[in-house]
């Protein structure tokens, strides 16, 4: 979550409220401010997830140009939402896991993505400079990191 508002001119609006992020059985991603000691709705991302959002992660990363965050969910289904421009904003969606999607992890430096789905299965993506995600390599169910480049060929073996 972002700590200052860089589009701020005033140094009273610069230090911006602590937000969170929650993901529900509603299939609905909601964004939340704590403001006058109570949590307030501030934004709502909908029509993405068709079923449970099981997981959410936002990008801890302070250096970070714009707010991101990542979710998945039982529809196995992985998004990735920038906050551009005053909206929300997917940049990111993959739709090829073979079972629901139970947890997102951003690493430390904010430019890798883990994601475990329910048949034991780790999937890695990562930002290219051009602000690309690619699938970069899984952990299989046996614990062998297997790159993606080469899954075609180990498949058809």
């Amino acid at each position: 979550m972002s700590l200052y508002n860089q589009d701020s001119k005033s140094k009273e609006d610069k230090i911006l409220p602590l937000r969170i992020v929650t993901g529900g059985n509603d299939n609905k991603v909601k964004i939340w401010s704590f403001v006058n000691n109570t949590f307030k709705e501030e934004n709502e991302i909908k029509d993405f997830h068709k079923n449970w959002v099981r997981d959410v992660a936002w990008l801890n990363y302070i250096g970070s140009r714009y707010d991101t965050i990542a979710t998945c969910g039982e529809d196995k289904s992985l998004f990735i939402f920038k906050y551009k421009e005053g909206n929300w904003t997917k940049v990111f969606e993959y739709n090829e896991f073979n079972s629901p999607v139970l947890s997102v992890s951003w690493s430390h430096c904010g430019s890798y993505l883990a994601a475990s789905s329910g048949n034991n299965e780790v999937k890695f993506f990562m930002e290219s400079l051009e602000g690309v995600w690619n699938l970069i390599n899984k952990i299989d169910d046996n614990g062998n990191m297997v790159p993606e480049n080469l899954n075609e060929n180990m498949n058809k073996n």
